[in-house]
């Protein structure tokens, strides 16, 4: 599990890149929350929080109207989740590789 921070703070998490992409997939802070079992609130107190201390804008919000409002990802956040999750993916191999050779250390051939 890939844990970043910030200023001292727990900025990006698996839990917040998930909140992320699901943003991204329904196009709606309040579904995305929704989905994740997070109040909607919550999800935006966290959301505001990560752009504070990353100093940019993660989430574009639109107010609804006659067509309603939504929310999309910012390039630079979704350059975030992909970076996070390559990186995660690439520190899950090298845990593995690590884990065998711990584990068939001492062991006879």
């Amino acid at each position: 599990m890939l844990i970043l921070e910030a200023e001292g703070e727990k900025v990006l998490g698996p839990r917040f890149v998930l909140l992320l992409e699901e943003i991204e997939a329904r196009g709606s802070v309040l579904r995305a929350a929704r989905r994740l079992g997070l109040g909607y609130r919550h999800a935006i107190a966290w959301i505001q929080r990560a752009e504070r201390v990353l100093r940019r804008p993660l989430v574009e919000r639109h107010v609804g109207g006659v067509a309603g409002g939504g929310s999309r990802l910012t390039q630079e956040a979704a350059a975030l989740v992909r970076s996070y999750r390559r990186v995660g993916r690439a520190l899950d191999r090298i845990v593995a590789r690590a884990r065998t050779d711990i584990l068939e250390a001492g062991r006879s051939p």
